[in-house]
């Protein structure tokens, strides 16, 4: 019997995708060429497996009986023969590498050259394929990784974005769009398009976008080079997409690109296998290729990252703070070291932030109170929160929960509002630093009608160990930082500031509930790092807080700590906090009119 792995490769994807052109599409053969591999599996078997007709293609029953022990079979024999080609490799240094041929010429070649310079042990061969066949060749462990288009429809593969390429339409000079800014994507109804050949990537998510806007993409000219999508509009045939990654174009061809609206876009992705590590010399060069295009490769990466967190170890913001610099660490391969810089409601943290170098080693966490609670901007007068300070990206959305001690004799906020009307000097009320906590104890004493004795702390660490020994009764806190008074019953949460119950204390009303509206403050925590950030250092830390943010795990262990990722942007976590700073100070205004 001789069967190769590649035919009973070819007759599982048959057996995957129901259709002969659906797996000569998956796995970069023809279509005659997976017929005839199915055929030589049966032929050596003596019995058929693939029912054939003009309308469907399916298993006969011993193709079913066959099908689920061969893909175990495969799937051991695959791992052995990976694991042994990369103790091989490993120890030659030879790396095995796929990509598309209209990705490699331009994105490669400087990597490449920079890895020969780094690590002139390492040999690199690059195999260019048409997409199916690059995405199959890491699937199968024929190469370590790959370049290619990124694909939704890859979940089997670990896909880690390199930069995104926006596609442009490429026009004659004389063509009435070349006197239009921006290009709807309605109005290529009537265009004859000239698109680059669905095999090499990012063609589903285009064509979906085009099909929403009534464009016939089925009538569309396919060419495999960008160079020939320019001769052929220049010649008149047509108008192009092409990726921005394409441009510029030559000179003499009078051609011009325009935006789009909606800009399509597509990922180029670097593509791994997952729960197979590659190996050392592979993991270098695909580190090094990620580096380089992101604009990091002059940052010096043995150098560790330093995370200032203004707060005390062991209190919430530093545990927001852990788990981002973990999970940040891990994205960007580089260490991440926490320094707790405590003191003055977090102003501290964010002054020896601004004395840092502006080089992108160093970020740090601010809070309300630091950047909004403030008069004019200022900082405890010596930092100026827009002029020394740049803005990454929010962090963390954090609900604030009101808390009374169980010296108290109340269960609910009816009988605790009774208590503050029958105390003489008004109940004592800490205010943990200069933020949500200070502002949520005035706004109480406002909305519900009762005076409080507001006692100022560094921090909410200290208040809540002041509120279990009876020393005040009320504090304002973070979900995490009166947990552990509530579970151990030397505490009562009365209430949720704002319109939403928190995840962790669902049975705690909102104050929205109890008609306490306008009992609410944006509470939460934003990324800053020194101003005069190089434009490098900042595209390359804002895009990876960004990737950290949307990432599933981060998301997860928030919502353990009862919190939300906040996912603004630096210019509008920066616009955030100018209008929270209008809003506060008319606020302070009119307490004192």
């Amino acid at each position: 019997m001789h069967i190769s792995i590649r035919q009973l490769r070819v007759l599982l994807a048959v057996a995957d995708h129901g259709s002969f052109s659906g797996a000569a599409h998956a796995i970069g053969l023809s279509q005659s060429a997976v017929s005839q591999g199915v055929r030589a599996v049966e032929e050596s078997i003596g019995t058929q497996l693939i029912e054939r007709s003009t309308r469907h293609v399916r298993l006969t029953p011993a193709g079913e009986r066959l099908i689920s022990p061969l893909r175990d079979a495969l799937d051991r024999l695959e791992l052995v023969l990976v694991q042994a080609q990369s103790a091989g490799a490993a120890s030659q240094k030879v790396i095995q590498m796929a990509s598309t041929p209209h990705l490699s010429g331009r994105l490669l070649s400087q990597c490449l050259a920079d890895a020969a310079r780094r690590y002139p042990e390492l040999q690199v061969q690059l195999r260019e394929q048409p997409q199916p066949a690059a995405i199959e060749s890491v699937r199968r462990g024929t190469v370590e990784f790959g370049l290619a288009v990124g694909d939704d429809r890859i979940t089997d593969l670990i896909q880690t974005r390199l930069l995104r390429d926006q596609f442009m339409l490429i026009c004659r000079t004389d063509h009435p769009f070349a006197r239009r800014k921006v290009i709807g994507l309605a109005q290529l109804r009537l265009e004859r398009l000239i698109l680059l050949a669905t095999a090499l990537g990012g063609r589903s998510a285009l064509n979906s976008l085009l099909r929403g806007h009534g464009v016939a993409v089925e009538k569309a000219q396919e060419v495999t080079l960008a160079a020939t999508a320019m001769e052929m509009v220049a010649e008149g045939l047509g108008v192009a997409l092409l990726p921005a990654s394409r441009l510029p174009m030559p000179e003499q061809l009078s051609l011009i690109a325009k935006e789009l609206d909606p800009s399509p876009v597509r990922d180029i992705v670097l593509i791994r296998r997952k729960g197979i590590p590659m190996s050392d010399p592979a993991q270098k060069l695909h580190d090094l290729i990620l580096k380089r295009v992101s604009g990091a490769d002059d940052l010096d990466w043995e150098r560790p990252l330093t995370l200032l967190i203004p707060f005390p170890e062991g209190g919430p913001v530093d545990r927001y703070g852990r788990v981002f610099g973990e999970i940040l660490s891990r994205h960007l391969r580089q260490r991440v070291v926490v320094k707790n810089a405590v003191g003055m409601g977090g102003a501290q943290g964010v002054h020896e932030l601004t004395r840092s170098e502006a080089d992108g080693y160093t970020i740090g966490i601010a809070g309300n109170g630091a950047t909004v609670f403030t008069e004019g901007g200022q900082t405890q007068g010596f930092v100026d929160v827009f002029k020394d300070l740049t803005f990454l990206s929010g962090l963390v959305r954090v609900p604030s929960v009101l808390l009374a001690g169980k010296h108290l004799p109340v269960s609910n906020l009816k009988e605790l509002l009774a208590q503050a009307r029958l105390h003489p000097r008004g109940l004592r009320i800490a205010a943990a630093g200069h933020g949500s906590s200070r502002v949520l104890a005035e706004l109480l004493q406002e909305l519900a009608h009762i005076s409080l004795q507001v006692e100022h702390y560094d921090g909410l660490s200290p208040a809540v160990r002041d509120i279990a020994r009876g020393k005040v009764d009320l504090v304002f806190g973070e979900p995490t930082g009166v947990l552990p008074l509530i579970q151990s019953q030397r505490g009562t949460a009365m209430l949720v500031a704002g319109s939403e119950r928190c995840s962790l204390l669902p049975d705690v009303p909102c104050s929205g509930e109890l008609g306490l509206e306008g009992l609410d403050t944006d509470g939460g925590y934003g990324l800053i790092a020194p101003a005069s950030l190089p434009a490098q250092a900042l595209a390359h830390l804002s895009g990876a807080v960004t990737d950290v943010l949307r990432s599933t795990e981060i998301a997860e262990q928030f919502e353990r700590l009862g919190v939300k990722p906040d996912m603004r942007s630096g210019p509008f976590y920066a616009e955030f906090i100018r209008s929270e700073q209008k809003k506060w100070r008319t606020f302070n205004l009119s307490r004192k009119g």
